[in-house]
């Protein structure tokens, strides 16, 4: 269980994939006050197959999500994936072209709230949003191989059916 300040919501993300690359899993939790009250919003998403850092930014841009819906206005946000956190703040360039689009729709999201701070955590801090992105991988396996791209697109509001371009 974890307090959160009055003014503030805090969020975890996480992603795993099951070998690397392999099927992928997105999970994370919101915990926010809402008129008083403490409230918990767990995702746990199935992505197919991907990477692990794929699975990682997949998590993170959900639970963004998730937090603009439930009207959080400066959240923090932790993870223990070194990469994302570090690219996210600005430390590590973004060299992976698979992970330049995550990071725009990530930064994008960022722009949405008041303020983002991001804090890299030891695994054992994150593990309610490391079960959430196992659960997701198990759930995963259900789908037949090369399912991601119908999950992919529709991080920037398009489906493979509505595309522009009938791809991405």
């Amino acid at each position: 269980y974890v307090r959160v300040a009055p003014s503030r919501s805090r969020l975890y993300f996480d992603g795993a994939c099951r070998p690397n690359p392999g099927r992928g899993g997105a999970g994370g939790v919101l915990f926010h006050k809402k008129e008083g009250k403490q409230e918990e919003h767990p995702i746990s998403i199935p992505l197919g197959e991907c990477t692990s850092n794929i699975a990682e930014y997949l998590g993170l841009i959900w639970t963004l999500r998730v937090a603009k819906s439930k009207g959080a206005r400066d959240p923090e946000v932790h993870g223990d994936s070194s990469l994302i956190i570090r690219q996210m703040t600005g430390e590590n360039a973004v060299r992976d072209s698979k992970l330049e689009l995550l990071h725009t729709v990530a930064e994008g999201l960022r722009r949405e709230f008041d303020s983002l701070s991001f804090h890299e955590e030891p695994r054992d801090r994150n593990q309610r949003a490391d079960a959430l992105a196992g659960e997701a991988v198990c759930t995963a396996a259900a789908f037949p191989p090369g399912s991601f791209l119908h999950y992919y697109p529709n991080l920037c509001g398009y489906s493979m059916v509505d595309s522009p371009t009938g791809s991405f």
